[in-house]
């Protein structure tokens, strides 16, 4: 296990410092010859959150960004298979459980995963996705619009807690884009309460640095104190390397120019990494929670749990004045 600080400066999109997209392209460089899958979650016309494919050079624009949710693999890993066998190199971004079910699966079928590369992520814990689904159907009852794009963490807003920008198409066939209200917050608030997590993420297996992929990927938090010399200390990428193919993509993205990489040698990064240790723990109010949305919907909950009321409008207002 090799751990990296990487930051794409020239990366916008992506949630933290654009490993992803850095990764894509150091894959590309080293299969030059060989036709290129790319498979990650993005939000289908419902704006449910699901796992699709392109093929490069198509954009992977999709797939950047963090998503709050657990998403559906429903018929992706037959098409990994297919892939595959018909000689793909195979990109495949998700959740730990979601890379090791992919795993499994093509095992099971004496399927080679020598042209496979996996890449999952240091997972907090995914969202069940009717909550998701509810706040989707609720905010665009809200604004009277339909969503159209949703970023989680908006890094144009310049605010430190997750900032969220929504963008809408009105009735008027107009464009409606909402950045970081109180209301359009509402989610994400609920979401870090921990609440509503699928039950299984509570003893999650994989939260440690025994990972099942290639290369995960993640927020450097701390990297001010583990990494002093890094020339950066916000939007800082983690890298963990865990196999030969993931070595090599690293030594790709140290030839390449498009991001400043840096290897990290103690283990203090493990401190500020909550879940390369543990699982979330299991709030004690989550089966209330569920009761309430089971019975009162997502408006009540987020009101009770998520400060959707005049209270958390305020605290809201002041966070954003003093810009926390």
């Amino acid at each position: 296990m090799r751990i990296y600080a990487l930051k794409n400066n020239e990366e916008s999109k992506s949630a933290s410092g654009g490993a992803f997209p850095t990764i894509v392209s150091a894959i590309a460089r080293l299969y030059p010859n060989d036709r290129i899958s790319v498979f990650g979650a993005t939000f289908n016309e419902e704006f449910k959150v699901v796992h699709s494919r392109v093929v490069l050079p198509q954009s992977i624009d999709a797939f950047k960004g963090s998503k709050y949710v657990y998403s559906s693999v429903s018929g992706i890993y037959e098409m990994v298979e297919k892939d595959i066998t018909n000689g793909y190199i195979v990109v495949f971004s998700g959740t730990p459980c979601q890379c090791d079910g992919l795993k499994k699966y093509l095992v099971g079928k004496k399927i080679s995963l020598e042209g496979m590369v996996l890449i999952d992520i240091i997972c907090h814990g995914t969202a069940i996705p009717i909550y998701w689904n509810e706040y989707v159907k609720w905010i665009q009852n809200k604004f009277d619009a339909k969503l159209y794009d949703f970023s989680f963490r908006y890094q144009q807003a310049k605010w430190k807690r997750y900032p969220v920008k929504a963008s809408f198409i009105t009735k008027e066939n107009t464009h409606k884009v909402v950045v970081n209200t109180h209301e359009i917050r509402s989610y994400t608030r609920l979401f870090f309460t921990n609440m509503i997590m699928r039950e299984v993420c509570y003893s999650c297996r994989y939260a440690n640095i025994n990972r099942v992929t290639d290369l995960t990927i993640g927020d450097f938090w701390g990297i001010e104190k583990v990494l002093p010399d890094f020339p950066y200390t916000s939007s800082v990428s983690q890298v963990l390397v865990s196999s030969g193919k993931g070595t090599k993509i690293i030594e790709m993205i140290k030839a390449g120019s498009d991001a400043t990489l840096m290897e990290c040698m103690n283990e203090q990064y493990l401190r500020y990494q909550h879940n390369l240790n543990v699982p979330t723990e299991r709030p004690f109010k989550t089966d209330e929670l569920k009761h309430d949305f089971e019975n009162n919907g997502i408006e009540y909950v987020m009101k009770k749990y998520a400060d959707l009321n005049f209270r958390g409008f305020i605290k809201h207002i002041i966070q954003k004045l003093l810009r926390l």
